[in-house]
């Protein structure tokens, strides 16, 4: 369960990368369910959150020390991307972002407050 932090992530939704199954005994914190939701974050996290275009290949979906299931990557991902994430949350985001000319780090701070409300 345990890895070393990496420098940029941001929570994911349960929901959308556990099965129905785990997700009962993820959120009471069973210990077992949580080895069980480690192995298969490992397996299949990163495969369903590309599919559901959350996510770009050069990422990690992984259960945390505090409980919370995170994707990151020790690289800033692209502007581009960035962009695509933020127009998920808001469009209106994305037009301001652009006004203002967001510099990457901006947009993946603001990108990880978004994702933080989960």
């Amino acid at each position: 369960m345990a890895r070393p932090p990496l420098k940029y992530k941001r929570k994911v939704k349960p929901s959308k990368v556990l099965p129905p199954d785990l997700i009962r005994g993820f959120y009471e914190k069973d210990v077992d369910t949580l080895k069980e939701v480690s192995r298969w974050l490992d397996k299949n996290g990163l495969t369903i959150l590309f599919t559901l275009e959350e996510a770009y290949g050069d990422e990690r979906v992984y259960l945390d020390n505090d409980g919370y299931i995170y994707i990151g990557t020790d690289k800033i991902p692209k502007k581009d991307w960035l962009k695509k994430c933020i127009h998920r949350y808001s469009p209106g985001l994305l037009i301001q972002a652009t006004d203002e000319k967001w510099v990457s780090k901006k947009m993946f701070a603001m990108l990880k407050k978004l994702a933080d409300v989960v």
